[in-house]
């Protein structure tokens, strides 16, 4: 859990910093400070998509993925969080604080870095991958607070949960979580972050559920464990 600390106050600094900021800065620098860092957003998200060589499993994830976000209605329930949340800090900035909490929560919380990271740290005392990414996340918690809010310090509470769980989890997943597989959820997580710089910029006249899509990033796992359970059954016959 040191690492994941790490991250967590990283991007509390990095945040709290951007407050500093906050409505401080004129608007037309705020939006051309994001405009440009959606791109980054978006070239980032491509370049991980790229790393993939399944595609079949990928589209099939993002739709059973939909299927259970619109089942569970997720973004629904997010949205009642995030209203919860806003009363508790009195804010009224209500657009901006939904934005940037989930957007920063999805941006912290996706990608190999907070899944490899986590394991390494538990398994081989190895924190090199947290701290790249402790500095990574301060300096994006920066720039999205200083147009966002104080949202953006809340996902340090989404990250602290994510990654601590993956860590308690670490020796009992350290066999199951192939590197194909934490390659499938990266590129389903980059998928995703893909669709938060085009919702940031605002490149699509309805803008991407990326809430409801979230499940997709974990039926690599099923599909990890259906091929063990095939593999174990051949074996038998």
């Amino acid at each position: 859990m040191y690492g994941t600390i790490i991250n967590v106050i990283a991007i509390l600094i990095g945040g709290a910093i951007g407050l500093m900021f906050h409505k401080k800065t004129p608007k037309i620098i705020g939006d051309r400070i994001m405009e440009g860092f959606s791109l980054f957003v978006i070239v980032v998200g491509i370049s991980g998509a790229m790393e993939g060589d399944n595609p079949i499993l990928y589209i099939f994830s993002i739709m059973i993925g939909a299927i259970i976000g619109e089942v569970l209605n997720l973004d629904r329930k997010l949205n009642d969080f995030t209203h919860f949340l806003k009363d508790k800090m009195k804010t009224k900035d209500e657009d901006n604080f939904k934005e940037g909490f989930i957007s920063t929560t999805i941006l912290f919380c996706i990608g190999a870095m907070s899944i490899v990271g986590p394991f390494d740290a538990v398994l081989k005392n190895d924190f090199d991958i947290l701290y790249i990414k402790s500095a990574l996340d301060g300096v994006t918690a920066f720039i999205f607070a200083s147009s966002f809010g104080i949202s953006v310090l809340l996902s340090a509470g989404s990250v602290l949960i994510y990654q601590g769980v993956i860590s308690l989890l670490a020796t009992f997943l350290k066999d199951y979580l192939t590197t194909d597989i934490i390659t499938s959820m990266s590129v389903i997580g980059s998928l995703l972050i893909v669709a938060i710089g085009i919702n940031m910029l605002n490149l699509s006249k309805k803008k991407i559920n990326v809430v409801n899509l979230l499940p997709g990033v974990f039926v690599p796992i099923l599909y990890g464990g259906i091929i063990l359970l095939i593999n174990y059954f051949k074996g038998i016959i």
